[in-house]
């Protein structure tokens, strides 16, 4: 039976395993999280940071054999990664490109990374609400103590994480990774927020909605542009890729 390693912790991660579970290939799952994967399969899972001693040693004792990236399009570390090292041990490294889906608009702007985003921001001095993850939340922090009202969308489980930065527990909004066009109206109505940050995730993450009530009620939205990730060989139907193992 062949054995392939996944690079996952995205909502298309349950996906493949599904497909890889009806051909009879083995998985072994690595996400940086504990993030749940609610399948009843039997999967061996690795969870934490993946650090190049751990990839080899992985690779050496699971006999894997193919490689699968099919990690959230801004986690370029863990992807660079997975290049240097199925290139160094000849494995082949199959990349899942998640379709990128753009909203059109006046209310929209494009922006090439965190800190323009932050100059807009400074720039527009209006009550704003980042939904941008843990990572990059301090490329904000002249925006924090700069008067603007601002609050911040995290997982429950990241609660304590964005405490520990410093951040007031009253702007943090503990929240599911993805909610309906209701549940915005719901939460950023009653607070008059004027600007939403996100990421160019596509459909998959949830940028569809965002879009959505943005421009129903008149909302400026911010869209930080996907990095260049190293990749292997490109897939952008999950099909295609099982079938290429």
């Amino acid at each position: 039976m062949k054995t392939v390693l996944i690079l996952g912790g995205t909502s298309e991660t349950r996906d493949v395993l599904r497909l890889l579970n009806q051909r009879k290939i083995r998985p072994i799952v690595s996400t940086l999280t504990d993030w749940d994967l609610k399948l009843p399969l039997n999967i061996k899972r690795i969870e934490g940071p993946l650090t190049l001693e751990k990839f080899v040693h992985l690779l050496q004792t699971e006999n894997i054999q193919t490689v699968i990236d099919i990690t959230h399009p801004f986690a370029c570390r863990i992807s660079e990664l997975a290049f240097k090292v199925c290139k160094e041990f000849n494995i082949p490294l199959l990349s899942y490109i998640r379709p990128e889906w753009l909203p059109r608009g006046e209310h929209v702007f494009l922006v090439a990374d965190h800190i323009e985003a932050k100059h807009l921001l400074l720039k527009w001095r209006r009550p704003f609400l980042l939904t941008i993850g843990l990572k990059n939340l301090l490329t904000y922090r002249d925006c924090f103590a700069a008067n603007i009202p601002f609050w911040i969308k995290v997982l429950e489980k990241s609660y304590n994480k964005v405490i520990s930065l410093g951040i007031n527990k009253k702007n943090i909004l503990p929240l599911p990774p993805r909610l309906s066009i209701v549940e915005w109206e719901k939460i950023i109505l009653p607070k008059n927020i004027q600007v939403l940050v996100t990421k160019s995730s596509g459909k998959q993450g949830g940028l569809e909605e965002k879009a959505l009530f943005t421009k129903k009620h008149n909302i400026r939205l911010i869209i930080v542009k996907r990095p260049v990730k190293k990749i292997g060989t490109p897939f952008d139907r999950l099909e295609n890729l099982v079938e290429h193992i």
